[in-house]
This record gives structure tokens, sequence and C-alpha cells, in this order.
């Protein structure tokens, strides 16, 4: 019974063909090979797993060639038992993974590849490892946050294109009986077009493709359990500056390039310094907003103060977490956005979000959330930490906020209007500002406008002393300053008019890249901006520093062109190695480019955008068929099979070639729909040559008659193609005419 059964699974599992083309599995094995390093790089494998890997598909490889022609029936019966087990360990790695399926696929894949490395006798196991590495390349580019993956993906398409010319040329080797061999640099040039044309080609679309908003997902992106306290100190930790948060500092804190000083219970206006370009976090969202961190209720005349010390616990096993306080409103018109960040350095235990977060995805199981709605978790968020934040934003407009109703919850004027004593020069200045104005909405514009086009966004501003009042010494005084001081005036002259308002840090959107589709924020974005209560609209922030956009409402306005988007970020990137004067004129062109390709784009996308995108789509992708099938169709003609030992009509089919190459050098191509003898006929049309028509037909009869071609009609043949092939190149020579005049002789005799 055992022995039927394995007899059974043999003829079943007996490969038909092999595969012997040694560069098409070369080709296939770099393929593989490049896929992995993807993986190793995105997702996060660990060293150890991954040099095994590589050792495991580099010895299946040379293992399944070396045994191309065994049934190796032993063998795959121990690879379907590892595949199996290799199954098991996928669906237990899944209950670990719920909230987001691709590391365990990526992990499936990589060890699928590793088995199935060591039985590839036909070329159909080689197809499937290729398909197999190019859903890993997939798998790993939607894990990518960095542009360096593009190198790979271009290396990976380019030795793609190679594997399936030369997994296609094999193909037709095993099909033919006759074999052509073309010239090497010709075939060369053929892939390297090839290969340029899918690059453009890729390109364009990418660059006339619209950024749509992402599709908000059940299972979202998370980093594994990091934490299982029950219960933390409600503090936020700050991983740079650990000085006591009990009350504000006598002494401003010394400063920090790569860490935000307002990320704590205080934070001092009276710091000075200039925040290095790092990137600290990437962000995946819908929508181009801020990442808030903590917001300030109190102020103190020279800084701010979070006033909460007792914020409220949360627990929970599950995710997602409903984040919610017991001062919470409920705003109208709101959208819900998702946003995924990426943690590229050491930040505080805060979550950072775009406000109002209500749903949190976070590697712990404790959280406390303040009345200023700032998240803690038990963890600084150190780098490689994965979570994501479902936050419902404000979309009210202007006209909305203009009639929100005057009245407020209890107990928000007395805590979000509350000031130290101001001067009456500053009293004089805020009422004269706002003096023609009725709605708060109008007021606080007002103040923005004034704030933008009286005073300077500088970081180098001189300093101010211990005790003195912040907003006076920046209104009067330095009359420039950097975003804390634009952001504080604002929320105090609020306060001052009876609108409540409070300052929120955390860091502005930062630069989108095109390329991976992330926002890249760096410790120079750590922002400030003011949060304004409107009555069943909840806070609204604004921003009122001169130079930041406002993209604190996700309005969807932003989805422009990918191109466009790609163009500034590589002009950014150019900038850097530049004289400043020189990018910041090229700079101040690039933005009016900019802006009106933008504000066309907004009148053209109503109606005709989504048009001229599909038809720049659908010409782009005719073009690719046509090219695709016309180097196709040159290939199948110019490359024939491997040569046959003794075939006379192997050399029949090479003598051909040489002349129709030397009349393609000279503008008389063969096209793929003409015989040989058509082909003989359009040239003696075009070219007077009357013995060309002798020699299609000669060709014609010879190859495809029953009896193989003789020694004599061979020499024949070569001599009548050498006769034409000179005339063709102007080479008429004593011999040849003298060859021409002993047959004409002959032949009268």
């Amino acid at each position: 019974m055992l022995k039927r059964a394995i007899a059974y699974y043999s003829r079943i599992n007996k490969a038909t063909t092999v595969e012997e083309s040694l560069s098409f599995r070369a080709a296939v094995y770099f393929a593989v090979l490049i896929s992995v390093i993807a993986a190793f790089i995105s997702a996060e494998i660990p060293v150890s797993v991954f040099v095994l890997i590589i050792v495991g598909i580099t010895a299946g490889f040379v293992f399944s060639y070396i045994t191309l022609r065994k049934t190796k029936i032993f063998i795959k019966i121990i690879l379907s038992i590892l595949l199996t087990i290799v199954f098991v360990l996928f669906w237990n790695d899944l209950s670990g993974s719920l909230h987001d399926l691709r590391y365990p696929l990526v992990r499936l894949f990589l060890w699928v590849q590793v088995l199935h490395s060591f039985d590839l006798p036909m070329r159909r196991d080689l197809d499937f490892s290729m398909v197999s590495s190019i859903i890993l390349m997939a798998f790993s580019g939607s894990l990518s946050i960095s542009t360096d993956f593009l190198f790979l993906l271009i290396t990976f398409v380019v030795v793609c294109v190679i594997a399936f010319y030369l997994g296609h040329r094999s193909s037709l080797v095993k099909d033919s009986d006759v074999f052509v061999k073309g010239g090497v640099l010709r075939n060369a040039a053929g892939l390297a077009y090839g290969v340029i044309a899918i690059m453009v080609l890729g390109g364009l679309i990418f660059a006339f493709m619209p950024r749509l908003p992402g599709i908000p997902q059940s299972q979202l992106p998370v980093s594994s359990l990091m934490s299982r306290l029950k219960r933390f100190e409600g503090l936020i930790r700050n991983p740079v500056y650990s000085e006591s948060q009990e009350k504000f500092p006598a002494i401003p804190y010394p400063y920090n390039p790569y860490a935000y000083h307002g990320f704590s219970r205080f934070l001092d206006l009276r710091v000075r310094g200039i925040p290095a370009d790092r990137i600290v976090m990437k962000v995946r969202s819908q929508f181009p907003l801020y990442w808030r961190s903590t917001a300030f209720d109190v102020f103190l005349g020279n800084g701010w103060e979070n006033s909460d010390r007792k914020p409220e616990e949360i627990y929970s096993e599950s995710l997602p977490v409903q984040v919610i306080h017991e001062s919470d409103v409920h705003p109208q018109v709101t959208r819900e956005v998702v946003q995924t960040f990426f943690i590229e350095f050491k930040l505080p235990n805060t979550v950072f979000a775009a406000y109002n977060p209500v749903n949190l995805f976070f590697p712990s199981q404790a959280y406390k959330v303040d009345e200023q709605k700032t998240i803690l978790v038990p963890l600084t968020l150190d780098r490689g930490l994965v979570y994501t934040v479902i936050s419902e934003v404000s979309t009210a407009t202007p006209g909305m906020l203009r009639l929100a109703p005057g009245y407020y919850p209890e107990g928000y004027i007395e805590k979000y209007c509350q000031l130290p004593p101001m001067s009456e020069r500053f009293k004089r200045l805020v009422e004269s500002v706002v003096a023609s104005k009725s709605s708060n909405y109008d007021k606080v514009i007002a103040l923005i406008n004034y704030l933008q086009s009286a005073y300077k966004y500088d970081l180098n501003c001189p300093s101010q002393s211990k005790e003195e009042n912040s907003v006076e010494f920046f209104l009067f005084k330095a009359k420039r300053g950097y975003c804390e001081h634009f952001a504080t005036s604002l929320a105090v002259m609020c306060r001052y008019l009876g609108i409540p308002a409070r300052l929120a840090a955390g860091y502005a959107t930062g630069s989108f890249n095109p390329l991976t589709g992330y926002y890249e924020v760096s410790a120079r974005d750590a922002h400030a901006w003011v949060e304004v209560y409107f009555p069943q609209f909840g806070w609204i922030a604004f921003d009122p520093t001169p130079g930041f956009s406002d993209r604190l409402a996700a309005s969807g306005e932003e989805n422009v062109w990918a191109g466009m988007r790609m163009f500034e970020y590589f002009t950014k990137g150019f900038s850097r190695l530049f004289p400043r004067s020189l990018t910041n004129a090229v700079s101040s062109g690039v933005k009016s480019v900019s802006v009106f390709v933008k504000s066309f784009g907004r009148i053209f996308s109503e109606r005709w955008r989504g048009i001229l995108i599909a038809g720049v789509l659908i010409l782009a992708i005719l073009l690719f068929i046509n090219g695709a099938i016309r180097i196709f169709q040159l290939r199948k003609r110019r490359i024939g099979t491997l040569p046959i030992q003794e075939n006379p009509r192997q050399e029949l089919v090479e003598v051909f070639g040489l002349l129709e190459n030397a009349l393609e050098a000279k503008g008389i191509p063969r096209y793929p729909w003409l015989t040989a003898l058509e082909y003989a006929r359009e040239v003696k049309a075009k070219t007077g040559l009357e013995s060309m028509v002798p020699f299609g037909e000669m060709f014609t009869e010879l190859r495809y008659r029953a009896e193989a071609p003789t020694a004599d009609e061979l020499e024949q043949f070569r001599n009548l193609a050498e006769e034409l092939k000179a005339y063709v190149f102007g080479l008429r020579t004593h011999s040849l005419r003298k060859k021409r005049l002993a047959r004409a002789r002959a032949s009268s005799g």
C-alpha cells in the first residue's frame, strides 16, 4: 500500500519538461534575493532569521539545479511536511497580529520561498518563485516608510525584466526547431529600452495620479504589546528634560535642539534656541494636520501650565481604546481621520495625534487622559514604535463659526479666560484691532491678521528678563519672536475679549514625501498654536505664526496631483546643495508656479480633471501595450532556438538572417507579417535587385520541402547570399564578379 502511494505520488509530481536555462534560474534567484532584502528592511526581520533565509534560498537553488532530472520523492515529502508546519505557525502568528496582517504574511512568504527553492525543476516552479517575490515586494513596499525602498524597487524591476526576457527566450528554445542567434548588443539594447520605457511610464502615471485620501480600516497598524502596567504616574516624562514638574522653573531650562521643551506640564516662554533638522517621526494620514501632544490652560505671564493633576485612568485589554474624558463636548460637523505614527527618535510618553483623538491603537493596556485631552502612556515613545489614532477633526466653516451661540459650559469662562494683570497699552491695542468686528470668529481672524502683518517670525529673538510678561515683551519691545510668542499673544488677546482659548503644543505637519506617502516630521517642526472654544463646535485650532500653513482642518483641499508634490519634494532636497540666497529666489518662483497649478487644478478638477487623468492613463497604457507587442514580435523574429547539431536548415536560416540584417541596416527591414518570398519581392521593388526574388524562392523551397538541403545546394545558396550582401554594401569585388561570370558560363553551356 505504501509503495503504491509513493509510486502514485512520484507520478503526479514528475517533472514533464525541466528548465535547463542557468541564466534564467540566476535571474529568478536574484529577484527572490532582492525581495528578501526588502522584507528584512521593511518588516523588521531579525538578522539571524534573515541570514538563515538567505542561506536556505541559496542552498535550495543550488540543490534544485544539481538534482534537476531526479525525482526527489522523499525531498518532496519532507518539504510538504515542513510547509504544513509553516502554515500552522502562520495561523498561530495571526492571532497575535490581528491589527496588521502584513507582518505574518511577509514571514509566511519568506519561509515558503525557502522551502520552494529546493524543488524548482520546471519553468512553472520558477514562475511561482517570481510571483512570490513580487508579492513579497508589494508587502514590503506597503510597510516601508523610507525612500531607500525606491532603490531596491528599481533594481527589482530591472532584474524582473531580465528574468522575464530569459524565461521567454528559454520557452522559444523549447518550442522551435531552429535557432537564430541574435546580436548581444542588440538584445541588451532592447532590454534597456524596455526597462527605461517601464520606468518612464510608471513615473508619468505616478506623477499624474491624484493623491486620494486613504480608506479607513478596522484593522490598523500597531506595534506588539509593550506594556501591561495597570497603573503609572500621571506625568509627562520628557526623555531630555528631567526637571521636576511640581512648579514652574525659576530659571529657564537649558535648550536642547533635539527635544521640545514644551512637552511637559509647563511651557517656559523664556527658553531660546534653534531646533535640529532631524526626523523624529513619520506619519501616514489622510490629510495634512498638526500632531498635537498636550495643551495648557493657565497663563503664568512668562509661561504656561497644564493645571490638571489628576487625569482620568483608562484600562483596556482590547483595541481600539476609546479616549474619553468627563469634560468632553461632542462637537458638530467633524470628519474621521486615521493617522499612523512611526517613531524615529525618542519622544515623551504622550500620544501625538490630530485633535480630537477618539480611538487609539497603542501597544499598552493603561492610559491617562487629562482635561486638555493629553493622552499619557506608561512608556516613552522609542524608535521603532508604531501606533494608530482615529480622530474626529472639525470641518466647521467660517460661516458656521460666525453663527455659533454665545453661551459656554459651566466654568469655561473662569478657566479659559484667566489672565494675570495686563497693561493698559495691551488692552488698548486689542480693542483697537477688533473694534469693527462683531462675532467671536471675526475677532480671532482680525487678531491673527494683525499679528502676522505687524510682527516678524524670528528664532533668534532677544531674551527677556525672568519675571517679565512675555506677551508685553513680544508686542512692545522685541516685536519679533517664534511660534510660542505668536500663539501666546493670540490666546491672551482672546482671553481678554472673553473668548475661551488655550495654548496647544506638538508638531506641525512636516514635509510630505510623495515617494513614500508619509509626512516626515523633524525636530524643527515642533510648534505651538491656539485652540479657541466655539459653542456647539468645540475647540477650533488657529495658527497665528507667519509662514505656517493652515492645516488644522481636514478640508480635503490639499489632494493635488502627486507630480507637483514630487517636484516640490525634490526641489527642497536639491536646495540644500546651493547658497540660501539662490534657493530663496528659486523657492519663490516654484511657490508661484505651484500656487498657479494648484489653483488651476481646483478649477479644472470639478468637471474635467477626472476625464483628463483617465485619458492620460488610457493613452499611456495603449502606448505601453503597443511597445510591448512590438518588442515581443521583434524578439520572436530575431531570436530562434538553440542550434541543433548538423541541421542543414539551421545554416539556411542563419545565412538568410545575415542578409536580412544587412538589408535592415540599409533601411529595408523585414516586418513580422512578411514571408521570406514577400520580403524578397519588396527588396526587388525598392532596389531593383533582380536576383533577390530567385534567392527568396530558393530559400522557401529548401526551408520547407520534405528533404533536407544538400551540401551543394547550401553552397549555392551561401554564394548567392554573399553576392547579394556585397551588392547591398557596394562591395563588388573582383572575386565575386569572377564567380558570377563562371556560373553564368556554366548555365549557358
